[in-house]
């Protein structure tokens, strides 16, 4: 999967100074283990997505991918991916990937990243371990 940013991020990246860098990264540490609606990714605030979503609408959605491609917190539940995937080199540098989440039925819900690659995710009864 080929990670891919929006503009406004690598800006921000690009022209912010350290100290808004450590700053980034507290916010981030706050929303693994944060549990109301809103996120925050770095210094973007994630979409707000409804507890309970439409069936067939896509939600613009941003999937955190820092500790691997496994878990999705969506329309009020956790899912887990199908296939997870090991977390992305460091390389590119970002915690998270762009694009929409999709719920397809009650037991299935779709990512689709800006590139158009996808990842099918299943419910999860319970809230997963926070990543390390």
């Amino acid at each position: 999967m080929t990670i891919r940013t929006r503009p406004a991020v690598r800006a921000f990246f690009l022209v912010a100074a350290p100290a808004a860098g450590v700053l980034a990264a507290l916010l981030l540490a706050v929303s693994c283990s944060g549990s109301s609606g809103q996120r925050f990714y770095g210094s973007v605030t994630a979409p707000l997505i409804p507890s309970n979503a439409v069936t067939g609408s896509p939600y613009e959605y941003y999937l955190y991918i820092h500790c691997g491609i496994r878990y999705a917190n969506f329309s009020g539940h956790w899912w887990e991916a199908d296939t997870p995937q090991p977390a992305p080199s460091e390389a590119h540098g970002y915690s998270e990937d762009y694009g929409t989440m999709t719920l397809v039925s009650a037991s299935k819900a779709r990512f689709r990243g800006d590139d158009g690659d996808t990842i099918d995710f299943h419910p999860l009864p319970n809230a997963p371990d926070p990543c390390s």
